[in-house]
């Protein structure tokens, strides 16, 4: 957010996005922050900082992926929105804000490639988890364990179904449950099945976005999956190291070299900052990215070698 906003806006349907004063204005620019280094540098660190011993029993529950079913439910929601705004453009104006057609064309392509990341992420987790030489049918290894379960809530940083969460209000209400160290058990419960409902979330929404369901779905159909996130992977990686190299642009240095009359700005500069490529933030970011195109090459081996190709 940038200048002063008096209107109040509500921005709460378009995650990810930047809110700038205009002429006295709230002009909404959605899903801006998708693409900038600092969001893919913040995601990385979160789990860094953790620093809990793995001997003591965890009484927080917290779930770091950056992409998780609640985000992804909400990126579409967002992507609705948009359609709806692009339908009535005085849409934000009941929201308190403004979009220009070109900044609310380019959010819903981020809001896509974000949902597409996500989906292509978490159905390569599933093909590498796959044992082909399993008796039982890749096909029923496939199928998902939950149905319904495609609304999610933040519980204090534990990312869980809502309907999972009614049925232990529910069971609270009704005295199944009535102890703390009971509630404490079911939520532990959410949390250890956490890829498993991913999974049901991911598997009802395969139509939307692949607009095939899983039952149609071929081993060749995943090996497209999994070469489409890898373009997605590329993408996200090209905007994120685009940003992180404004932090060695020309206009960061001004200020440098001041005491040698700026003769020896770029020395100064990097003897502060460094050079790029020895930024950890950007080698970290990296590294995130070359193990994604890894994993989706592993992915896609091992469906062709399945197939026989």
């Amino acid at each position: 957010m940038a200048g002063s906003h008096t209107s109040h806006p509500d921005t709460t349907e378009l995650p990810y996005s930047y809110l700038m004063e205009r002429k006295g204005k709230s002009l909404l620019i959605p899903a801006a922050n998708l693409k900038t280094s600092g969001t893919i540098r913040d995601i990385l660190k979160w789990g860094k900082r953790d620093r809990r011993s793995s001997d003591i029993e965890r009484l927080d529950l917290i779930n770091y992926d950056a992409l998780n079913p609640l985000i992804t439910w909400r990126v579409y929601q967002a992507i609705n929105t948009l359609d709806r705004c692009e339908a009535d453009p005085e849409y934000p104006l009941t929201r308190n804000f403004t979009i220009e057609y070109h900044a609310l064309r380019r959010g819903r392509e981020l809001y896509a490639l974000a949902a597409d990341y996500f989906m292509g992420e978490s159905v390569v987790n599933k093909l590498l988890s796959l044992d082909f030489d399993s008796a039982v049918p890749v096909e029923q290894q496939l199928k998902p364990e939950y149905s319904g379960l495609d609304q999610w809530i933040d519980l204090a940083g534990l990312i869980v179904p809502r309907k999972k969460v009614g049925f232990i209000i529910d069971d609270i209400v009704n005295g199944t449950i009535n102890s703390l160290e009971g509630i404490v058990e079911r939520l532990k419960m959410l949390y250890d099945n956490y890829e498993a409902m991913k999974w049901s979330f991911v598997v009802n929404n395969l139509s939307k976005c692949y607009s095939k369901k899983l039952e149609t779905m071929t081993l060749h159909d995943f090996i497209a999956i999994a070469k489409r996130w890898s373009e997605s992977i590329a993408a996200i990686s090209k905007f994120r190291n685009h940003d992180a190299m404004k932090d060695y642009s020309e206009s960061m240095k001004v200020g440098f070299g001041v005491d040698s009359d700026g003769q020896n700005v770029e020395a100064d500069f990097i003897a502060v900052r460094g050079l790029p490529e020895q930024d950890p933030n950007v080698d970290e970011m990296n590294r995130h990215y070359d193990i994604a195109l890894k994993n989706a090459t592993t992915a896609i081996k091992r469906l062709e070698k399945a197939l026989g190709i």
